[in-house]
């Protein structure tokens, strides 16, 4: 085979391997939504809102209480649990942080594979984040500037609109923006949705 064929097939797998990285997501989140629409996870009270398609987040610089970054692939290998606050972590947000701890603890050995995080747009009291991290371990907290919470809050706002209320969201391990959890979503369905969809996803 000659110099010039070998380095024409490399480009072509190169070429391809580029296709199938952005691809793979796409094809992975219509499977998912297939396999639940078939599966009972359906867009019902009982569980949460299912966001279709997919809607993949754009990158945000997330900040920690100390004013440190956060990972920069924070949202990319696990599922996460988004939490907001705007200006106080008030009752309907203490619920939802309980409702996801319990749901994370509640899945046992694939725990580590779900994460928590709460998105504030202002500097928490130093005895409360002293008593959130005794009470939910393993919790990230990002604080941010108005802006930079209203341009991450602002990828979620349409679907807020939609649930009603203050939901809570859930993002799969590629960084798409899945599902929603309205006041009314019951924690039983909430555990639920994660176990299914950890057992058809092993990308996180």
């Amino acid at each position: 085979m000659s110099e010039s064929l070998l380095k024409l097939n490399k480009s072509r797998v190169q070429l391809l391997a580029i296709i199938g990285l952005f691809a793979i997501p796409v094809i992975l989140a219509n499977y998912i939504f297939d396999y639940m629409g078939s599966h009972g996870v359906s867009e019902t009270v009982n569980h949460g809102e299912l966001i279709s398609p997919a809607k993949p987040l754009q990158a945000v610089s997330l900040i920690d209480a100390q004013q440190q970054p956060l990972a920069e692939k924070l949202l990319l290998g696990k599922w996460t649990y988004v939490i907001f606050a705007n200006g106080s972590c008030d009752k309907t947000c203490e619920d939802q942080l309980y409702v996801t701890r319990q749901t994370r603890v509640g899945i046992n050995k694939d725990m580590q594979r779900l994460q928590r995080l709460l998105v504030v747009n202002y500097q928490p009291d130093a005895t409360w984040l002293e008593d959130l991290s005794k009470t939910h371990p393993e919790l990230v907290i990002s604080v941010l500037p108005d802006k930079s919470w209203a341009d991450f809050y602002n990828q979620f706002k349409a679907d807020i609109d939609t649930i009603g209320g203050s939901p809570f969201f859930l993002v799969d391990p590629l960084g798409n923006l899945m599902m929603g959890y309205g006041d009314s979503a019951k924690p039983r369905g909430i555990m639920s949705d994660i176990k299914k969809l950890m057992k058809i996803n092993i990308t996180g």
